[in-house]
């Protein structure tokens, strides 16, 4: 009898197991998100980093009334941990951010209110962190050694870098 009840209880045991991997394994992995904005003043200029979970497809573009720079994170959601920032720093009064959903779109959108005069650059620091000229700003060159320790490192996959400056042309 007593064999028979251990088999018993070892055929229940395997099935908790097994049940309990193939939930796991049938549970959705953590949604593509933008994570984090994070903005660095440098001399006379503005770095605004924004940091996603994964590769991802982004767009920009300027709208009018008031003046702004509008990033698109295509299909991402917003992981981002506030919706409004003041930065008063290089022509950028403040960012905004925020899950922007159409019939046909979804994308983590954020928005930078910036002056008229305000030049910027949009660069995609991608895999690799590739994509930072040395003369664009002082302090760039060591900034682009920071990235590729962090990709080597296994960091999130992307990383765009908005440079502001009301000086300079960019």
């Amino acid at each position: 009898m007593r064999m028979c009840e251990f088999k018993k209880l070892m055929v229940m045991g395997v099935l908790v197991v097994a049940l309990t991997l193939g939930v796991q394994a049938a549970s959705p992995k953590d949604a593509a998100a933008v994570k984090d904005v994070s903005l660095n003043s440098v001399g006379r200029a503005l770095e605004a980093r924004i940091t996603t979970t994964e590769s991802a497809k982004f767009t920009y573009f300027e709208l009018e009334g008031p003046h702004r720079l509008v990033v698109d994170f295509h299909g991402l959601k917003n992981g981002i941990g506030f919706s409004q920032k003041s930065i008063q720093a290089a022509g950028v009064e403040r960012v905004r951010t925020s899950y922007f959903k159409t019939a046909d779109r979804t994308a983590t959108r954020i928005v930078f209110d910036i002056d008229k005069s305000v030049n910027y650059r949009v660069i995609d620091d991608g895999e690799v962190g590739a994509g930072i000229d040395g003369d664009l700003v002082p302090g760039a060159a060591e900034e682009l050694e920071r990235s590729f320790l962090k990709a080597a490192l296994g960091y999130p996959q992307l990383q765009l870098h908005v440079w502001f400056s009301c000086s300079a042309s960019l």
